[in-house]
Order: C-alpha cells, then sequence, then structure tokens
C-alpha cells in the first residue's frame, strides 16, 4: 500500500515544477533585469547631474553594469547596494532551504499566505471559498509544531488537549455545507474530557450494575463532528496520534447526515508508533498490548488466546464481567481497580466454570500465577492483581479511528487507521452516547438515544495492526462495505497461535478477537452489504455476521486463521426481547425470516472456511418450548474455499442452499488444536476403594502431543467413566492412560485417537433434530499438495432435501518418499503435511428422511475410476425413509406397490390353501 506524499514531498514536486517553468521564462527573466538595470542606470545618472549641475563633462560617458555571484549588481566594476535574484540564485536558495528543519512550517505559511493571504483574513477567506482547514485553528506556535512533525518524536500531553480543544472550537462555529480539510502536518490528539456532558455524559457517575459499583466519565472522543451536514471532509495530508489506548480519534454523529469523507486521515496510536505490532516478543514493558494469557517465548502454540479480550479464569474478563462494560465507550468507566474476589483462585474458577455457576461472572480473569492467583500484566513491565490501566487506556475499551452514529446518508471513501484496540472504522454504539445501558433488541430505544447510523456507504480504506477488527457494525440500518483493499493487513493479537484454546468443558480453539469485517449481536442490523473486497488476516475471522438479517456478502477475498466466514441464525439475537427469545425484532426480522448470502468469495482458512451456524442451536430446540423459530434462506453458492474444514453446516435451522462451491484441503497455519486428538478414553478396568476423584494422567501419543485432560468419575469406590475434558493436539499414537489416587487402586483405562478433517458438514446434529428443505448441488471437494481430507462430504440428519451433482474426488497426493515418484508427476507432493498418500473417505455417515440424492459421484484421477453414490456407506443405506421424487418414479413405485399387493394376496391364498390341506390330511 502506497503512503501518502509528505508535505515535504508535495512542496518539493512544486518547487521543481515551478523551477522548471522560471527556466522556461528566463529570456524574459534576463530582460526584466536588464530593464531593472537600465532604470537603475537612469536613476544613477540623475543623481549624478543633480550632484554636478549642468556641467555635461562630469557626466560618466559609458557605464557597464553586471551581477556578480552573490547576486549584487555592480556599476562600473563597483559593488552596489542592489542585490538580483537570478536564476542560478533561486536554485542555491532552494537547494539551502531544502535542508533546514524549518522547511515545512516555512514553506505551508508561504502556502497559507499565497492561499488565504493574512492570518487575520483566513476565517473571511474560507467562508468565500468553503474551504476550512483545521490547522488555521490552531495558534502559532502549535502550528508550526504541526507543520514540523514536532510531535512525532516529542509527546505533551498538555498540547494535545490544547489542540483538540481549539480545533474543536473552531468546528462549532462552521457554518454547514463546507470543506473542512488540512494542508498537513502532525496531530497530536486525546480525549477532550468535559466537552459536551449534557450529550456524552458528566464525569463521576457512580453506576452499579451486576452488584458492582464502577465509576462512569464522559464518552468523549478527541474531535466530535456532532450536527455535522453535508460537509466534505479531506484529511489526506494530515496525520493524527491518539495518545492513549482505547480512545476514539473522531466522531461522527448527532444528527449528522449527507457528509462525505473524501480521506478519514493517517490515524494511528502512540502505543503503536512507539512499539510497533508487537507483544509477547517484546519486553513486558514495550509491548502495544499484554500477552496472551498462558503464552510464552519457549511454547508459542500453548495459550489461552485471550488477552484484552477475555473471559472468566482467561485474560482479563472484559466480555462476561457482571458489570456489563460493552455499553461504554472511550475509557470512560474507571475499571483500573477490578479484580477477582478472594479466595477465587484457578482451582475455585475451575470449580465454578464446570458448574456453570453465575458467580464466575463475578471473576477478574486469569492471568495466574504459580500460586494459581492472577496476577494481570501491566504496561510498565510489572503484574498487579487489579487490572490497572494499559498506556494510558481502560483495559475493557476499544479505540477507533473513526465512529459514526447517529447519523444517516453518510459516505466514507479512504481512510488509514493502525495500531488500535478497537478499528479503523465502525458504525453504531452498543449504549447511548452517554453509556447509558439499551438492550441489544431495544431498537425504538437506540434509534431514540442516538444509538444508530442509518444508510452508511463506506467505499474504500486501508487498515492494518488493529487488535478487535478492521471495519465494524454495531448497530445499521442499510451499511455497505466495499473498496477495501489491504492484501496485507493484519488484525488481531500478534501471538495468536491455532492451537490456543481455553475451557474445561468441550475445549476449543481461542483466538478472540482479530475479525477482518464484523458485526454486534445488537440490533438493528439488517441490510448489509459487503462486496468486492479485498481482505487480508484476521487471526480469528474474514468476515463475521453476529446477527443480523437481509446480509448479502459476495465477491470477496481474505483470509482467516480461525472461520473464514461466520453467520448466525439465533432468535435471541433477532428478538425484541432479548435472551427471553418470545418477540421478533419488527425492525431487522418483522416476517421471522433469515436471509444471508455468501456468494463468490475466495477465503483461505486454518480452521473452518465457512462456519453459517455460529450461535444458533436450531428448530428443534425453540419447537420444545413452544416457540417461533427464524425460517432460513441461506445461499452458500460459488466460494472457493481452502481450509481443513471447509464447509461446517450441522446445526437445525432449515432451508440451506448450498450450491457450486469448491472445497479444497489446506494447511495455511499448519495443524489446528485438536486435528490429532483424543476422542475418547474407555474404563478397562473400575478398581476399588476409591472415596474420590483420582487425578488422570495422559502420557505419550507422540513426540509433540499435548493438551489432553481426562477426569474421571465414581461410583461404589470405582472408577466408572472418564470424561475428556480437553480433547489436545497432536496425538498421533495411542497414548498411555494412568490412573493415580482417588484413595483406590487398580482403576486401568485405554484412550483412543482420531483425527476430524472435511470438506462438507452438511445436516443436523441428533440433538438439534434435523435441518429440512436443504439443497445441497454441484459442489466439489478435492485434496490438494498439502495433504488429503479425511473424510470429504459428511452428512447428518436432514429431511425432504436435495443432495444433487456432488464430486468428491478422492484422489490422495503423496510425497516423493510415499510415492517413489520424481516432482512434476501426478499428485506428487513435496510439501505434504497431512495423511501422505490415503485415500479420503468420500460420501460419510448421515441420516435421509424423504431426501432426493441424484447424480453424486467419486473419483480417483489417478486409477481413471469414477463410481456413482446412490445414499449408501459401509454402515449401509442412510435412507431412513424414501418416496418416489417425480412423476415416472411415482408410475413405478405405484405399480410396485400394485405388484406387493397383489404378491401378498396371492401369499395369503397359498399360506390359507397350505393350512386346507394340512386340515385334510388323514389323522395318523
Amino acid at each position: 500500500m502506497a503512503e501518502n506524499l509528505s508535505n515535504l514531498e508535495v512542496s518539493t514536486i512544486a518547487i521543481a515544477e515551478s523551477v522548471a517553468d522560471l527556466k522556461k521564462r528566463t529570456d524574459k527573466f534576463e530582460k526584466g533585469i536588464a530593464d531593472s538595470v537600465n532604470a537603475l542606470v537612469e536613476e544613477s545618472v540623475k543623481s549624478s547631474i543633480k550632484k554636478v549641475g549642468n556641467d555635461n563633462t562630469s557626466m560618466p560617458q559609458d557605464i557597464v553594469a553586471s551581477v556578480d555571484e552573490k547576486g549584487r549588481l555592480n556599476l562600473n566594476g563597483k559593488p552596489s547596494d542592489v542585490s538580483i535574484v537570478t536564476p542560478t540564485k533561486i536554485s542555491e536558495e532552494i537547494g539551502r532551504a531544502l535542508g533546514s528543519i524549518d522547511t515545512p512550517s516555512l514553506i505551508l505559511e508561504e502556502q497559507t499566505k499565497f492561499e488565504g493571504l493574512q492570518s487575520a483574513e483566513y476565517a473571511k477567506i474560507a467562508i468565500e471559498k468553503g474551504r476550512f482547514y483545521i490547522e488555521d485553528a490552531l495558534p502559532s506556535d502549535l502550528r508550526k509544531k504541526v507543520f514540523d512533525g514536532y510531535y512525532r518524536k516529542n509527546v505533551s500531553k498538555k498540547d494535545a488537549i490544547a489542540i483538540v480543544r481549539h480545533i474543536q472550537n473552531w468546528y462549532d462555529k462552521l457554518p454547514s455545507n463546507v470543506f473542512i480539510t488540512s494542508r498537513g502536518g502532525y496531530f497530536p490528539v486525546t480525549k477532550n474530557i468535559e466537552y459536551k456532558p449534557e450529550y456524552y455524559g458528566a464525569d463521576g457517575r457512580q453506576v452499579t450494575v451486576g452488584g458492582i459499583t464502577l465509576t462512569v466519565n464522559g464518552q468523549q472522543p478527541c474531535i466530535s463532528f456532532h450536527h455535522s451536514i453535508y460537509n466534505t471532509f479531506d484529511f489526506s495530508r494530515a496525520e493524527f496520534c491518539v495518545e492513549e489506548m482505547g480512545q476514539d480519534a473522531f466522531h461522527l454523529c448527532d444528527k449528522s447526515h449527507g457528509n462525505i469523507i473524501i480521506h478519514g486521515g493517517k490515524v494511528t496510536t502512540r502505543a503503536y508508533e512507539k512499539y510497533g505490532y508487537k507483544s509477547g516478543m517484546a519486553d513486558p514493558d514495550k509491548r502495544w498490548v499484554p500477552h496472551i494469557d498462558g503464552w510464552t517465548v519457549e511454547a508459542p502454540h500453548i495459550g489461552s488466546g485471550m488477552s484484552l479480550k477475555g473471559v472468566v479464569a482467561f485474560g482479563y474478563n472484559t466480555t462476561t464481567y457482571a458489570h456489563d462494560l460493552a455499553r461504554y465507550m472511550n475509557n470512560s468507566c474507571d475499571t483500573s481497580k477490578v479484580r477477582s474476589p478472594e479466595n477465587f483462585n484457578l482451582e475455585k474458577q475451575k470449580e465454578l466454570y464446570l458448574q456453570e455457576s453465575r458467580q464466575r461472572f463475578l471473576s477478574g480473569g486469569g492471568y495466574f500465577n504459580k500460586d494459581g492467583v492472577s496476577a494481570f500484566p501491566q504496561s510498565d513491565g510489572t503484574t498487579s492483581p487489579e487490572w490497572g490501566i494499559w498506556h494510558g487506556g481502560q483495559i475493557w475499551s476499544r479505540g477507533y479511528g473513526w465512529r459514526l452514529f447517529d447519523c444517516r446518508n453518510n459516505e466514507v471513501k479512504f481512510f488509514d487507521v493502525r495500531g488500535f484496540t478497537g478499528g479503523a472504522v465502525v458504525c453504531g454504539l452498543n449504549g447511548s452516547p452517554s453509556g447509558e445501558d439499551v438492550q441489544p433488541g431495544e431498537v425504538a430505544v437506540a434509534i431514540e438515544k442516538g444509538c444508530v447510523a442509518i444508510n452508511t456507504r463506506i467505499t474504500g480504506g486501508y487498515f492494518t495492526h488493529n487488535y478487535t477488527c478492521g471495519v465494524e457494525a454495531i448497530r445499521v440500518i442499510g451499511y455497505e462495505l466495499c473498496g477495501i483493499y489491504a492484501p496485507d493487513s493484519v488484525v488481531g493479537h500478534p501471538d495468536a497461535h491455532i492451537e490456543h484454546v481455553r475451557g474445561w468443558n468441550n475445549s476449543i480453539i481461542s483466538l478472540d478477537p482479530g475479525y477482518q469485517q464484523c458485526t454486534s449481536r445488537y440490533l438493528p442490523m439488517s441490510y448489509i452489504y459487503i462486496h468486492d473486497n479485498i481482505f487480508g488476516l484476521g487471526k480469528r475471522k474474514v468476515m463475521d455476521i453476529h446477527t443480523g438479517n437481509n446480509v448479502r456478502l459476495i465477491n470477496n477475498f481474505g483470509i482467516a486463521m480461525y472461520y473464514g466466514i461466520s453467520t448466525v441464525i439465533e432468535e435471541i439475537f433477532a428478538s425484541k426481547d432479548g435472551r427471553a427469545g418470545n418477540i421478533a425484532d419488527p425492525y431487522s426480522f418483522f416476517y421471522q425470516d433469515s436471509n444471508i448470502e455468501i456468494m463468490g468469495n475466495i477465503i483461505v482458512s486454518g480452521f473452518i472456511g465457512i462456519h453459517p451456524i455460529n450461535g444458533a442451536t436450531g428448530v428443534l430446540a425453540r419447537r420444545s418450548k413452544n416457540q417461533w423459530w427464524l425460517r432460513c434462506r441461506q445461499l452458500i453458492a460459488d466460494n472457493t474455499v481452502y481450509a481443513p474444514r471447509g464447509l461446517m453446516c450441522n446445526y437445525g435451522h432449515n432451508h440451506f442452499i448450498i450450491d457450486r462451491n469448491q472445497f479444497t484441503f489446506a494447511l495455511p497455519f499448519g495443524p489446528f488444536f485438536g486435528m490429532h486428538q483424543v476422542s475418547g478414553i474407555t474404563v478397562t478396568n473400575g478398581g476399588s476403594g476409591y472415596t474420590s476423584e483420582p487425578e488422570v494422567i495422559i502420557t505419550g501419543g507422540g513426540s509433540e502431543a499435548f493438551g489432553a485432560v481426562g477426569q474421571a468419575k465414581i461410583k461404589d469406590g470405582k472408577v466408572v467413566e472418564i470424561i475428556v475434558r480437553r480433547d489436545g493436539s497432536r496425538y498421533t499414537e495411542i497414548p498411555t492412560v494412568t490412573i493415580t489416587g482417588g484413595g483406590g487402586s487398580g482403576a486401568t483405562a485405554t484412550a483412543s485417537i482420531n483425527t476430524q478433517t472435511y470438506g462438507m458438514l452438511v445436516g443436523a446434529e441428533a440433538k438439534y433434530g434435523t435441518m429440512l428443505a436443504t439443497q445441497v448441488r454441484a459442489n466439489y471437494v478435492q485434496n490438494s499438495p498439502a495433504g488429503n481430507y479425511a473424510r470429504q462430504i459428511v452428512f447428518g440428519h436432514m429431511k425432504a432435501s436435495s443432495i444433487v451433482g456432488n464430486h468428491c474426488d478422492i484422489t490422495p497426493y503423496s510425497s516423493l518418499t510415499k510415492s517413489r515418484g520424481k516432482v512434476g508427476q501426478p499428485y506428487v507432493s513435496e510439501s505434504i503435511k497431512y495423511r501422505d498418500g490415503l485415500l479420503s473417505g468420500a460420501f460419510y455417515s448421515g441420516e435421509f428422511d424423504t431426501c432426493e440424492v441424484a447424480g453424486n459421484f467419486i473419483h480417483n484421477q489417478l486409477s481413471n475410476i469414477s463410481t456413482v453414490w446412490y445414499g449408501k456407506t459401509k454402515d449401509g443405506s442412510i435412507h431412513k425413509k424414501h418416496e418416489p421424487l417425480g412423476w415416472f418414479d411415482y408410475l413405478v413405485q405405484t405399480k410396485i406397490d400394485e405388484w406387493t399387493a397383489e404378491f401378498a394376496k396371492i401369499n395369503n391364498k397359498i399360506t390359507e390353501l397350505i393350512a386346507e390341506l394340512e386340515k385334510s390330511k388323514p389323522a395318523a
């Protein structure tokens, strides 16, 4: 991504053009010199005449004029007091000027004079032209420092607050329909405390939520473009550095409408400027964000994946803390003294976690030291039992370059935002501008309180090295995102790893956050159109739709470490009454349907490519409670996916259309956690005498195996079950299970291992019911030089669905050693990482109730054999029930039924005749 030209570069180019033009006019210029010399000579002659009177004999007869190397005028060889400016002199002076540290400010001051004449005329000329420069708001000393780039290396909080207040006061007096811009410079900005408390809230409020009281201050950004009407902003020549983390640079809000942001400026944070995109690999006092909980330099693949955004017992518990923090912004809520209650050590929190006790939400988080007590990292390199602050910001607070809310009909054309804990551009608020709670489903209240961005277009921009995301929508109606070109962008934690995991029960991969694009789970969220973007790497996801209706994700590219594209179909996120889930939101889900299109995207993912089920449980759960459910139309078509798990669609909602996609095996970030796992532990001898749960120790499993955890359950003094609490990773061999302690002896158990990769997983798990009216058509699954899928298309429970025209290409890739081949031969790979030379399972598992199955094929290109699949696996037919699906089938089935009935009659008649014959036999 090319950088914007600096002010100095722009000015130098302009000077060069001026010099070139000057040279073209040298002849005219020299004639001007001659005329000037003649005038001076004439003046000199007149002066001489005055001195000598009318004595013509005293008049000089011949005067010779010349200019020396210093530019002085010589008359008859004698220097005068007159200096002449020549083209050579200009070139020398330009060269001298460009070497001066004062050049930027001098050039810009001259430019200012040229455009606006004197400073006293600025306002008058700006009004006449409709063009306003933010630096004109500053007194001369601050303006000079801004122009000179003084604040790039010199931090002054005093100057920063003065700068934002001068600019804010200046903006507050501007008329509407003007052009707001900058000639350039480096602006340090900071929170404009106490500004508009009637809008952003007053300082020092005591707010109690969840039984916890915290101090809440105003929620001001650095600069607020409030009530901006039909203005145009262009900060392409300016740079803005936010002095503290967790702080928004700009707001466009308060009934703003009709604005165009041509360029939002290059916006960054002081911590990022100072330390770069570094965490654990840097010294503890030189980290942009805190290291990941559990991460070490020696074992970077082991960790919880949690840091500033954490949950109970992992990282800082900023997302599930009893005092809901989502309603706040801009470091308004003081959480510096937050800590876990007494005795909330590692073991206590693990116990509460497994019990699913609500007490766990009182936890401050994890970061447990060797004694099992929380020791939260501080930005000075120390640790503390309290959260503290991080580079001037509150731990929970997410800062953004631009935040748009309480506005409509605005367009953002470009921006360059880096190094924020939030992201580049966000639309909407969770809570009100002053920090009042507005529940996710309270759409009318959200609109009234000014939380919603309506009809927003973002048509370009660049971002990288933000912690949470690139671009985000929190509450929107009408939202378009396109034209992002950031293939080298990286978003998320610097130390994130595909084997990071959290939890003690059915543990899951934990990479959070890190979204190239995302939405919240707050309403309204409707009419979302995200298309034609070239995204970079999202450490968590490329695109995430946490809720929303009438959503279109079309023709995007991106790379994800975890999920490529994830969408949600979930009633509690579509309800006016939130988790009660009884009343559908009338704004986004009036018809109780969910319409989402995922089309034409190219996704590379380290875990799952497309994940259209995020957070859902399905129809069965709603039906059992006699509650309404979302009718789904989710179109997943023409996507190209490279991932170890291409598509995961196994919950119980209905009407998915999965059409013409291609899924190719890939491991872009190496093995994910659980790819080679301990899938179960079987008790082979219960032993005796156990009075408490014994410890389960799992050893071996391969040279790199780690992480599997089992928990024993006892009854009547015996070990009756071992639950796999964490399935572990890199288990390529069966590990050894040892049972020790608990007061007993003799218990033994054996482990089993498994690997789980697939191109497509479609159909509900049994606990979620069935997937109704789903069409799986013309999809293609294949292996790659990176490895071979274990299974290609896996089915769950499906009803009244069509599985037509799908292809499983099970042709395996092999290494040079395995194949005994050479590079360049078909299906020979130098880089294979997984299942070397092994065929993939084609169509696997499933239960079909009245489903159409036709035209599905299995290919092996090495043997040049293709076979048809009719719905039969190694376990037999998966057709639970079958009905005729066409008129011809119906006629055939009808005839079969007739023949079956006739055969039954004949069989009955034969049975009757045999019985009569038996009766007619004479008695023995």
